[in-house]
């Protein structure tokens, strides 16, 4: 399911000529939704933020206040003109690929967005074993994919060992969730003032937590350590194989 955020965020196209938009590339279960949310509260101006696009987003589904829009443009026209808006330059547009092949949206990302001047693209890593216990634990199907295999590809990207995206910015979450240093860095990077406040704030995306839904504040999950739930159990473990421990321990170093 899609989901359009509006709230106290929307399009804002008054911001003396500057336009720009973020496009987070990640995988599910990876902590993307609690950093694209911290970072839309330390910005000045309002953020649109599309999640799940699948290809081009304004062709994505999306549920608002229980309605089911065909794409984003009908769902943002029903709130003001936006007959031109794909074809317009944008201000604060979030568009968030999970689970995707990197190499395939980078190749048509311009085509999809339009013209936007895309400041970064931005890939959030979660390490793998975590990864792998939460999406276990959520039940997320393998669909035409192996995970780990999609993983390898991101961390890949990650580490710069393949370079298909342009403007590149790399978040590792579990320093994100760890580190207020490594916080404060992302955000002098990304944002426009400084404030952790929404470090606590559990998204309702993907309906939250695996384990915990949405009945615990951010810092009050364990999620660096979801991976021993699992680690007695060789159907798990055997999913890790000796290049993914290798990436792994480059990005997060030692974590098993």
């Amino acid at each position: 399911m899609k989901y359009l955020i509006t709230n106290k965020y929307g399009h804002d196209t008054n911001n003396g000529g500057q336009h720009y938009g973020y496009v987070f590339y990640s995988l599910k279960r990876g902590g993307q939704h609690a950093i694209i949310l911290w970072i839309a509260k330390q910005m000045h101006r309002k953020v649109l933020f599309i999640n799940n696009a699948m290809g081009d987003p304004y062709k994505t589904p999306i549920w608002e206040h229980g309605r089911q829009y065909p794409d984003f443009v009908n769902a943002i026209k029903s709130r003001r003109d936006t007959k031109r808006f794909k074809s317009t330059r944008k201000y604060g547009l979030f568009t968030n690929y999970e689970d995707a092949h990197i190499k395939q949206i980078s190749n048509n990302i311009n085509r999809f967005i339009g013209p936007t001047n895309i400041m970064k693209n931005i890939i959030i890593l979660r390490d793998p074993f975590n990864l792998a216990a939460s999406r276990e634990r959520r039940g997320i199907p393998e669909h035409r994919h192996n995970y780990i295999d999609l993983w390898k590809t991101h961390a890949k990207e990650y580490l710069d060992i393949t370079k298909y995206l342009n403007n590149k910015y790399k978040i590792n979450f579990n320093s994100w969730v760890s580190d207020i240093n490594y916080r404060k860095k992302v955000s002098n990077d990304l944002c426009d003032i400084w404030n952790d406040d929404g470090l606590n704030f559990v998204s309702k995306f993907g309906r939250g937590s695996s384990f915990d839904g949405r009945n615990k504040a951010g810092q009050e999950l364990k999620v660096l350590e979801r991976w021993k739930l699992y680690k007695n159990l060789s159907w798990f473990m055997d999913k890790f194989d000796d290049e993914t421990h290798y990436l792994s321990k480059l990005i997060f170093g030692g974590i098993i």
